[in-house]
């Protein structure tokens, strides 16, 4: 059984528009979670550990203020496109379309103002929370005018997130939430001890934009790349302790299991393994939230 709350969080400033920002809490008896009607937020998401007691595991705000601040897209739906388009271009229908460039030569997670930047329309579900907004044709520079929905549902242990969308003209469309994890809960000093297990036959080399290069290279690749990070792959497996702080390292994504359609119970590992050069790994993974994507902040 989900106990569903609804609450007032916020007020927006007024050079944002305004508006009340609201907080919805799913509980079960093992997992309690936050939502923020604010790019529909996870703003808490505290479940058992080994020792029978809650954790919040998940990077966040206490106030509203943390998160109209600028913020590394804590625990928010981004979009329209996650990740970045090179030089904020791309072509739909033999039209050439320029986006606003918010990260060095490329767009990133929608530009300026992205979804995890607006408020969206909440709607109560017996077990949830679902959420919608309209992105208005042109918006950042995107085609069409797209209708979103997110829908977030508690059952058990298992929190589900589903996105649906409807656009009026053809449009690239890629959502996902953008949560910082910390399985060794609120209050841990880092993520370093954590261990990773990626199922994955090839990764996506990137040149120093983090843009693809176009090709693709097999799992063999990995052994040398991930070498200086201290990582190894056994068994078919990427499993290791994430690397200290501070080593030099590639970025590589994932490919085996990636789908651009919307999906429920399915998150992209994002980890920020090193100061100034990361690595990046991309791998859908289960909703449980004992098997949950780590996405690991780097100080």
């Amino acid at each position: 059984m989900t106990e569903v709350k609804r609450e007032v969080f916020g007020q927006m400033p007024r050079e944002e528009g305004g508006g009340v920002v609201e907080k919805f809490v799913l509980k079960s008896d093992s997992v309690k979670v936050e939502i923020l009607s604010l790019g529909c937020i996870i703003a808490a998401l505290e479940t058992k550990g080994r020792d029978g007691k809650f954790s919040d595991v998940v990077l966040g705000f206490d106030t509203l203020e943390g998160y109209t601040r600028k913020h590394p897209f804590f625990g928010a739906v981004v979009g329209r496109v996650a990740n970045r388009i090179a030089k904020g271009r791309f072509t739909v229908d033999e039209k050439e379309y320029q986006l606003f460039v918010n990260n060095g030569p490329n767009s990133l997670h929608g530009g300026a103002r992205g979804f995890d930047k607006v408020l969206w329309s909440p709607q109560v579900l017996p077990n949830g929370v679902c959420f919608f907004r309209l992105s208005p044709d042109g918006e950042e520079g995107y085609p069409g005018d797209l209708k979103v929905w997110v829908t977030y549902t508690l059952s058990g242990g298992e929190l589900a997130i589903n996105y649906q969308a409807q656009t009026s003209k053809t449009t690239p469309i890629n959502l996902t939430n953008h949560a910082y994890f910390n399985l060794a809960g609120q209050g841990s000093r880092d993520i370093y001890d954590h261990e990773i297990s990626i199922e994955a036959d090839s990764y996506l080399p990137v040149d120093d934009t983090k843009i693809p290069t176009g090709g693709w290279m097999e799992q063999r690749h990995w052994t040398t790349l991930l070498a200086a990070a201290g990582m190894q792959i056994s068994d078919g497996f990427l499993t290791d302790r994430l690397p200290k702080q501070g080593t030099s390292t590639r970025i590589l994504s994932a490919t085996k299991g990636v789908t651009s359609k919307p999906v429920s119970i399915k998150w992209w590992l994002l980890l920020l393994a090193a100061k100034d050069d990361n690595i990046v790994v991309g791998v859908e993974e289960s909703g449980s939230v004992n098997a949950w994507s780590i996405h690991a902040l780097s100080s």
